[in-house]
């Protein structure tokens, strides 16, 4: 609106003084060819403030008119008595259009050209700012925003998952749009027979490598050509960062399932003389012993026996851990849980383990109140087994071990700590991964890593979380959180 007002003063004010001017070069008997010039002059004008050619006819209207007013004779009339004039004032108007349409031209081009540089600008610093997006959210999330401030809130993006970025749209009404563009790798607009009812514009963010969802250009904010020509240029810089990050998470998965397989058959070659080994030695033993029982010394027999029961108590563990990694790895997991007080289930656990233990001393800290924990018992003293079993592996001889427990709004919250020796930094994260040792022999099965990531996923299931990391005893703390809301059950 205040454009309107002021190209209506430009003119208004132009045409004026242009009249005051040709009042004054008509008094001084200047040529009529150069009071043309005059108003040709003010046409200019007038078409290139206002960016115009209404402005401009009406200018060449109102000029001819105050000639044929103040000029021509007889003077103060609009009646015209040389038939030259007609063909002046003709030519004139011709003259007047063809400039008027030549200057609008130029400025419309020359606006042109000063988007296009714009948007070339814009591509340049989107393209820049995609390089360090992190994933593909971001990407996604980023773009919107830019769009938004570059097309006035107009477009939107509906990723392959459903979800939306940008502004908020009917999922549902686009649904069959965006299976369509992907499918075919089309446009679909206003003019598409099957898609009327939309009003908007469908682009398929979509590559060689993956389908990443579609863009909605709405068309009632925005349908000119400009537009769907940006956002495709858009579409396209995007589809580069995508492709990128696709490429990315294609090597490091790679990458992984590469590791994994390395691990396992580590694991499977390991098994072999993991479970010949105690097999042996349990089959020796009791062989030795049934044959010469009577040719033995009590003290020996009660080695031997020890022998026999920590290498089957090693056994029994191991080929539990591979049983419960297959439950897990299965999804065929179901918690019993019944409400035990944290202080039987660890007491319970330590007297299992005492031989096992040896040197090791453990220290039990309670709280002065009886914490009840609500879970699968079963698997939580498992929890405490294949943990304390870690400080018996991984530790020196004569190990402090702390074990602190205590509520937490509706949690419980274990620790168990060591002064073991601690775990090297960039080990800890991964600690947790099936078939990860934190030690660099493998030739025992105590030592593939099966009972931290059982333990992980015991816990998990309990709704609960578990972490490592170095105290300031010189040891690990493992802190693990059991979720205790009995109503979360099942």
């Amino acid at each position: 609106m205040k454009k309107k007002y002021r190209d209506f003063l430009i003119f208004s004010g132009v045409m004026f003084f242009t009249i005051i001017l040709e009042l004054a070069l008509d008094a001084l008997k200047v040529k009529e060819e150069n009071i043309y010039l005059v108003f040709v002059l003010s046409i200019l004008i007038i078409i290139i403030e206002s960016k115009s050619i209404v402005y401009g006819l009406m200018a060449s209207v109102v000029t001819v008119l105050s000639f044929n007013f103040f000029i021509t004779e007889p003077k103060f009339t609009f009646v015209v008595d040389d038939p030259n004039h007609y063909v002046s004032f003709v030519m004139f108007f011709v003259v007047t259009f063809m400039v008027s349409s030549l200057v609008t031209q130029l400025q419309r081009q020359v606006r042109l050209s000063k988007e296009s540089e714009k948007k070339i600008n814009i591509l340049y610093d989107i393209s820049t700012d995609l390089i360090h997006a992190k994933d593909n959210e971001e990407i996604l999330e980023y773009t919107t925003k830019r769009l938004d401030t570059l097309l006035e809130g107009i477009v939107s993006i509906i990723d392959v998952n459903g979800r939306i970025y940008g502004d908020h749209v009917d999922r549902e009404k686009y649904e069959e749009a965006v299976k369509h563009a992907l499918q075919y790798n089309e446009i679909i607009d206003m003019n598409s027979p099957y898609y009327k009812d939309i009003n908007s514009c469908v682009f398929p963010i979509k590559s060689r490598l993956n389908d990443y969802g579609a863009a909605i250009l709405k068309a009632e904010k925005g349908e000119s050509n400009s537009d769907v020509l940006f956002t495709q240029n858009v579409i396209e810089e995007i589809l580069v960062a995508l492709d990128k990050n696709y490429i990315s998470n294609e090597r490091e998965q790679t990458k992984i399932e590469v590791e994994k397989e390395k691990f396992k058959t580590s694991l499977l070659r390991g098994l072999s003389h993991d479970l010949k080994t105690p097999l042996t030695m349990i089959q020796s033993g009791s062989e030795f012993l049934y044959d010469s029982f009577d040719n033995v010394e009590d003290t020996a027999k009660k080695q031997i026996i020890k022998d026999i029961y920590d290498e089957s108590c090693d056994l029994s563990g191991f080929v539990n851990n591979l049983l419960d990694l297959t439950r897990f790895e299965n999804k065929d997991l179901r918690l019993n849980k019944t409400s035990e007080a944290a202080d039987d289930i660890i007491f319970e656990v330590l007297e299992k383990m005492k031989r096992r233990l040896g040197d090791i001393h453990v220290e039990v800290r309670h709280p002065e109140e009886v914490v009840m924990v609500y879970s699968d018992v079963g698997l939580l003293s498992q929890v405490f087994v294949n943990l304390l079993d870690n400080v018996i592996s991984h530790t020196h001889k004569n190990t402090n071990v702390i074990i602190d427990y205590y509520k937490e709004g509706d949690n419980v919250v274990f620790k168990i700590m060591d002064d073991g020796g601690g775990i090297s930094k960039e080990k800890l994260d991964m600690i947790f991964e099936d078939f990860y040792s934190i030690t660099a022999n493998q030739d025992r099965f105590r030592n593939h890593g099966l009972g931290l990531s059982i333990c992980k996923a015991i816990v998990e299931a309990h709704g609960g979380q578990i972490t490592a990391e170095n105290n300031e005893m010189g040891g690990t703390t493992f802190t693990f959180i059991i979720n205790n809301r009995e109503e979360n059950d099942g």
